[in-house]
């Protein structure tokens, strides 16, 4: 819950012939806030850093191609035939005649499934904010509720670049 208390003072600018400047409006307020703040994602030390980077920069793409409804350079990141991607027909339904409000995914979780040297599994939990779909024709709005997600992401390792081949629910 956030307090907010303006209080405006107000200087008066009659008879003033200082080069025709008026007096600034002098704005003071006090914002007490009450935050809470999310604890920052540990990445486990035993899963790589270039795995991990390759996990968020996925999701920073998803997350724009869901703000955007440009999927582009999210489908130029993974394996052309990875499930992963099978959210972007949506994706491009909803934004022919519409847009997507939220839905931006966060990464609460990573654990490293398994390794070898040129293979990787990692476990990603992540969770959706709420969305709200707009319709444009229609004016129609649809909100989805937050969304807790488990998915495991296949990687490979070529010429030193991880890429995401595939992707799973693991239940």
């Amino acid at each position: 819950m956030s307090i907010v208390l303006l209080i405006p003072i107000l200087t008066s600018c009659t008879g003033s012939t200082n080069a025709g400047a008026a007096a600034p409006l002098a704005l003071s307020s006090t914002v007490p806030t009450i935050s809470r703040a999310e604890s920052p994602l540990l990445i486990p030390e035993n899963v790589p850093t270039a795995v991990a980077t390759a996990i968020f920069e996925y999701f920073r793409l998803f997350n724009l191609a869901l703000e955007t409804g440009r999927t582009g350079d999210l489908v130029q990141l993974v394996a052309k035939d990875c499930p992963c991607l099978n959210p972007v027909g949506a994706i491009h339904a909803i934004y022919h005649d519409g847009v997507l409000l939220g839905a931006r995914y966060r990464i609460t979780r990573l654990t490293l499934i398994s390794q070898e040297r040129s293979w990787a599994t990692i476990q990603v939990e992540s969770k959706r904010g709420i969305a709200t779909q707009v319709t444009a024709s229609t004016g129609a709005r649809h909100q989805f509720p937050e969304h807790q997600n488990i998915t495991n992401f296949i990687l490979k390792n070529i010429d030193e670049s991880w890429l995401i081949i595939s992707s799973e629910d693991p239940r």
